[in-house]
């Protein structure tokens, strides 16, 4: 995913080199600074889970982050993903969110 420009080490590209709306650079101490665009509609929609939730911004991505894994990790297993209504019939439960 990392890409260098070549030009300076510490800069980072787009994840296409050219189109993508997503770029890269480095920061301090081995971090990563990530510059998206996205429609106002859905920054509008991470702001609102944000005050809804109490949550920062960099936290409601984060946890965002962990159950789109925890997904895609159980969908690879064969096992489904959704929502139930009786949480005793879960496999796996996500609390703290």
């Amino acid at each position: 995913m990392e890409h260098s420009t070549g030009a300076d080490d510490s800069l980072l590209m787009s994840l296409d080199g050219v189109t993508s709306p997503v770029s890269f650079t480095r920061g301090p101490a081995g971090s990563v600074a990530v510059n998206m665009l996205m429609s106002g509609n859905g920054f509008e929609y991470l702001m609102k889970l944000a005050d809804e939730t109490d949550l920062s911004l960099e936290a409601v991505i984060g946890r965002s982050l962990v159950l789109f894994k925890a997904a895609t990790d159980a969908t690879r297993e064969g096992k489904a993903v959704g929502v139930a209504s009786n949480p005793e019939v879960l496999d796996v439960e996500f609390t703290g969110i």
